[in-house]
């Protein structure tokens, strides 16, 4: 009697309608017709057919080296229990085939054809084709989902810190706050906002239980959009990557994390003190079309006077400085607001911002009443304990739920308590700077010229031949956010504004400290 290796799968995701018993029995009974003896069955549950990174493959190529030539036939139920990638499945195939000399059967796809037939072959490729085909169409299907979900609002995946998985009243996934951690995240983006450094922060967080390792964790939390009440839907069919309204509940304010980003954007590594050169402002400041920052020096002429320039060590671009920071002067003359512009532009944010402000005001409202009703459940559920009208298990089980949602809220609270009211005085008080940016370029010392490219022109002025180009600038000015294209600066024209809206004070407010805080150098 010829021996035979069988082999069963099913993944995890596996759409079939074949259970690793189902398909088995299927393969016995074929056995049993035709009269071959199953030696050993390999079983890979829950493994996917895209490669054969399984354990019980290995163990079976492992058996066939160990006893090459005692077996006649590996035996599946179908091929795409084998394999759902045809050049891998072929590859596979007549290495079987060839170096251990074994007959491949499909249970159900017996084709009843001499396998060394040119028609055997060009169908088994079909079959392996299809299996391919329907893993592609199968994941394309569970893809699609994902997407669906997340732009209806639901976070997949592992809950953020702060955040546990839960299922809500439809049985579906979504993020609950975990109060304790919440606390921590709060503390963090308050303590970041406050000015302390990232460093500091984590080491105040590790007293209170933050053990996250890694690179950056606190700039990763700074940086989860999850953590205002959005989050991130992947890029799908074509359609770029984009932010949506979750249906979670945020832990800290819109606010608080748009003003941390532009913070977290602007801050880089400082130059070293002995590279900062007043001749030279824009040495380590501003890139290379190649993506190379430029380096300056200071080149002593034939007549005996030093001059300076600029060059990119990647595509050796060499810059004259006069021209350099003549453009750079243009450029932010060129962002500089008339004075009827500013007005109308300041009274635009101003009603934003005060819209904005009466917004978090009715939310402090609703959150201040539900942490009292939560108080006034929690005192009601002690006297029903009390007074014998409730058990201990029903008692603790309502303690327990009313307990977590009044920590929840309070943490919803303090994110909403800070009061912000003192940025229409910032605003009114920048309005005379926000016309002189050519003038406060010139006048400020290199460290605020750094500062002013980072914060104006968040990824950074980039420097061609004649010109400066930039992919994004501060929504402020001209009313501009990211284009598509970069935006062109040549001279006092500004190519490539798209209009995006009006910010808020509250948004721009970063800025509004810092252009307060420059003096002439």
């Amino acid at each position: 009697m010829k021996s035979a290796l069988a082999y069963v799968r099913i993944s995890n995701k596996d759409q079939s309608n074949f259970s690793i018993d189902a398909q088995v029995l299927s393969i016995t009974e074929y056995c049993e017709r035709q009269g071959i003896r199953i030696h050993h069955v390999f079983t890979d549950d829950g493994f996917s057919a895209k490669n054969f990174d399984r354990p019980d493959w290995g163990k079976l190529k492992e058996l066939l080296n160990r006893e090459r030539g005692r077996h006649s036939y590996l035996i599946v139920y179908k091929y795409d229990r084998l394999i759902r990638n045809t050049m891998e499945g072929l590859a596979q195939l007549d290495e079987l085939e060839k170096k251990h000399r074994l007959t491949v059967v499909s249970v159900c796809e017996n084709l009843n054809l001499d396998p060394d037939s040119p028609y055997f072959r060009f169908i088994r490729t079909g079959m392996l084709s299809h299996g391919e085909l329907e893993r592609d169409i199968i994941s394309s299907r569970v893809l699609m989902g994902r997407n669906q979900a997340q732009k209806s609002g639901r976070y997949l995946g592992i809950a953020p810190y702060g955040y546990t998985n839960e299922k809500d009243d439809i049985n579906k996934p979504i993020l609950a706050i975990q109060p304790g951690e919440s606390l921590v995240v709060q503390q963090i983006f308050s303590d970041y906002a406050s000015g302390k450094t990232q460093h500091e922060i984590l080491l105040r967080v590790r007293a209170k239980g933050f053990f996250h390792k890694g690179h950056c964790p606190i700039k990763k939390i700074l940086s989860n959009i999850t953590y205002c009440g959005f989050i991130r839907v992947k890029a799908h069919m074509g359609n770029p990557e984009t932010i949506v309204k979750g249906l979670h509940q945020p832990i800290i304010s819109e606010e608080m994390f748009w003003a941390i980003q532009s913070r977290l954007q602007n801050t880089r590594q400082p130059l070293h003190h002995k590279v900062l050169d007043e001749r030279l402002p824009l040495r380590g400041a501003i890139t290379c079309q190649c993506g190379n920052t430029f380096t300056g020096a200071m080149s002593r002429g034939r007549h005996g006077k030093k001059w300076g320039y600029y060059i990119c060590n990647g595509c050796r671009l060499s810059l004259s400085a006069l021209k350099a920071h003549a453009d750079a002067e243009k450029v932010f003359t060129a962002f500089s607001l008339t004075s009827d512009a500013t007005q109308r532009l300041m009274e635009k944010i101003k009603s934003r911002t005060a819209a904005k402000l009466k917004e978090r005001a009715a939310l402090r409202h609703k959150s201040e009443k539900a942490v009292a009703d939560l108080i006034a459940l929690i005192e009601s559920t002690e006297e029903k304990f009390i007074r014998n009208s409730i058990t201990l298990e029903t008692f603790e089980r309502q303690m327990q739920k009313f307990t977590n949602a009044l920590q929840s809220e309070k943490a919803v609270l303090a994110t909403l308590a800070k009061d912000d009211s003192e940025i229409i005085e910032l605003l009114d008080a920048s309005l005379p700077r926000l016309c002189q940016l050519g003038q406060i370029w010139n006048q400020a010392a290199i460290q605020d010229k750094h500062q002013l490219i980072r914060m104006v022109f968040p990824q950074g002025l980039i420097r061609l031949k004649d010109t400066y180009q930039t992919p994004q600038v501060l929504p402020l000015f001209t009313m501009q956010g990211t284009v598509d294209a970069p935006l062109q600066i040549t001279g006092n024209a500004v190519k490539g504004n798209v209009p995006v809206g009006t910010p808020t004070g509250i948004e721009i407010k970063p800025f509004l400290i810092f252009l307060n805080s420059i003096k002439a150098a």
